[in-house]
This record gives structure tokens, sequence and C-alpha cells, in this order.
């Protein structure tokens, strides 16, 4: 559910942390050939070593691995799908193309336009939100309040004219929901109310 974390250690032992908001499925036991689960939303892997292959499907994307951590983020109403790894290697395949990252490396798949790029990123602080440390980076303004409504579980409604072209960054922890809207609101130069329980985000005036 929004506003909520989630640990499972698998068959094979291999640990996952679900973001909130997220679905994994996966099998009782893993078979000799490959080890297959399915990911709607965000999860960090901490996969178990092994010749079997660990993977990781979504909606357009296979991720592939033998024993590795990395973060796969596959939300549906996002932009993009990503793959951030910690270390290891991990095959990505993507419509039509497959790629092989490198430690603190993210590729990144647009779905608007089919294309799959790859930069440099720094991991550890990107995958702080399993240790309660949600860190955004390079993200819209409705991409981080959609974040930050999962995160603290709460509905957020935004009512601004900020431009979608507007790149924000933050990094936000578990404990103090008014000191996050406070600081989003003010370097978005934007306010908020509340009604009936909502987050609402509006010009200021």
């Amino acid at each position: 559910p929004p506003g909520e974390r989630f640990a499972v250690v698998l068959s094979d032992g291999t640990k996952v942390y679900l973001h909130s908001g997220s679905n994994l499925r996966y099998p009782v036991s893993f078979g000799s050939v490959s080890r297959d689960v399915t990911l709607e939303g965000r999860a960090y892997f901490d996969v178990s070593k092994s010749k079997v292959p660990f993977i990781v499907t979504t909606e357009d994307m296979r991720v592939e691995v033998l024993g590795t951590s990395f973060d796969v983020e596959a939300k549906r109403s996002a932009a993009r799908s990503s793959v951030i790894l910690i270390e290891g290697s991990v095959k990505v395949h993507t419509k039509g193309e497959s790629r092989i990252i490198s430690p603190d490396e993210m590729l990144s798949f647009n779905r608007e336009v089919s294309v799959t790029t790859v930069k440099n990123v720094d991991s550890r602080a990107m995958t702080q939100w399993k240790d309660g440390i949600l860190v955004l980076r390079d993200i819209s303004f409705n991409d981080m309040l959609e974040s930050l409504a999962n995160w603290y579980g709460v509905e957020i409604v935004n009512r601004s004219s900020v431009s979608e072209y507007e790149r924000f960054n933050g990094k936000f922890d578990r404990e103090n929901i008014e000191a996050a809207v406070k600081t989003v609101a003010l370097s978005a130069r934007v306010r908020y109310r509340i009604e009936k329980g909502k987050l609402i985000m509006v010009d200021n005036t």
C-alpha cells in the first residue's frame, strides 16, 4: 500500500525490498533453468549468486543477472522505466535492444519514444529509499508529487502551473511530511492547502 515498504526473502535467498505501490509476483520455489519474477512498480533486489539466471520481467523490460544488487523502477503511470546497478553487472532487454550496464550506471527506457539511454549516477544515494530515505534527482514537478504521494501515503493534487520542463531534486525521510511539503512548495514557488485530507498544490497569488 502507499506509504509502506516491504521486504521479502525468496526461496533462493534473494532479498527484495518493495517500494510503496508496487507488486511482485514470484513462485514458491524456483526451477533449475531460471529464477523468474514479475514486477510492477519499484523494487531493490539483492540477488543470491547462482549459475541459474535471475530474471525480472516488467511491462517493457527484461533484466537478467546471475547474482548482484540492483534497483528496478517500472511504474505504469511513469513516462520511463529504469534500472540502477549497484554492483556486478546486469543485462537489460528492451524493445529490440539489449544492453549490459556497469555499477553506478542507470539505464532508462523512454516509453513514449522507445529510446534507451545510459548515464552515470550515484547508485547508493539513488537506492536509499529501502533504508527510509527517498532521493529524487532531475524529475518533473508532477513526478515528484507522485513519488511523495506514494512515499508518505497521502493524496496530492497539483493545481499549479509549474512547467513540466522544470526539474527538481530532493531528499526526504519517512517521518516529516509537513517539512517535505513546505520544502517542495518553496522550491517550486507555489503554496499548498489541505482540503478533506488531500494536499492541494496551487500557484502563489
